[in-house]
């Protein structure tokens, strides 16, 4: 995970990025990963990760653990499983699957529902998740 201390670098390879006419999505992704770890500069961070999300699961998780837990965003349990939800529908995504799990199981934006928190980790833990599959040992009464 990149430290906020590499931001500066990480601004100049997106700008170079930019300036070749890419997309960037990638860079883009790796410099709100350094921000969103500096309280001042989250929301650029989560701001970042939104020019990305309708097209990148990876983008979308991010910012829907960012309105999960209130982080560089307002706190909003409904848009965060919005988001998760469309990377799951994109690429079964097994982060957000592992997250959608997680707020299933303590009903966070929804109500509690084991069996779909249940179903969530298995998708996790199917594509080699490892909290996912903790999650699965660890919880399931089976």
């Amino acid at each position: 995970q990149p430290e906020i201390e590499e931001a500066p670098a990480l601004r100049e390879l997106l700008r170079a990025c930019e300036a070749k006419g890419e997309t960037c999505s990638a860079e883009r992704f790796v410099l709100a990963t350094a921000l969103i770890g500096s309280k001042d500069d989250q929301a650029e961070g989560a701001a970042l990760y939104a020019v990305d999300a309708n097209n990148d699961a990876d983008a979308a998780c991010a910012l829907g653990i960012c309105y999960q837990g209130g982080t560089g965003v307002d706190l909003d349990e409904t848009r965060a499983l919005e988001l998760f939800r469309a990377a799951v529908a994109r690429q079964n995504h097994a982060q957000s699957h592992y997250e959608l799990g997680a707020m299933a199981y303590v009903g966070q934006g929804m109500d509690e529902d084991e069996s779909l928190a249940f179903a969530h980790w298995a998708k996790a833990a199917a594509q080699g998740h490892p909290a996912a599959a903790f999650m699965l040992g660890d919880v399931n009464p089976e």
